[in-house]
């Protein structure tokens, strides 16, 4: 899994919004320079809520890839601080 974003939801959110709701699609790459991020940045998150838009219009279904994806997300997530844990404690439960 990759670092935590250095941008918030809320950022993300109306980042897209910018390209998706105006009346006439504005072009990602214009965007992304006004805001001053890379294009494929807002490229990726753009794509992401359209397929979250996707998925709520089909009646909220869960793309099972993304799932999936997601599980992977939590396991390794999950091993990291178990092993962390576990190197700094004495604790031979753990």
């Amino acid at each position: 899994m990759g670092r935590p974003s250095k941008y918030s939801p809320e950022f993300r959110d109306d980042a897209v919004k910018l390209v998706l709701d105006s009346t006439s699609r504005r072009q990602v790459a214009n965007v992304a320079r006004e805001l001053g991020l890379v294009p494929e940045t807002l490229r990726n998150w753009v794509v992401a809520a359209e397929k979250r838009r996707a998925s709520a219009a089909a009646g909220g279904q869960v793309d099972a890839d993304d799932q999936a994806s997601n599980i992977s997300q939590e396991n390794t997530w999950t091993r990291i601080l178990c092993s962390s844990r576990a190197a700094t404690t004495t604790d031979p439960m753990l």
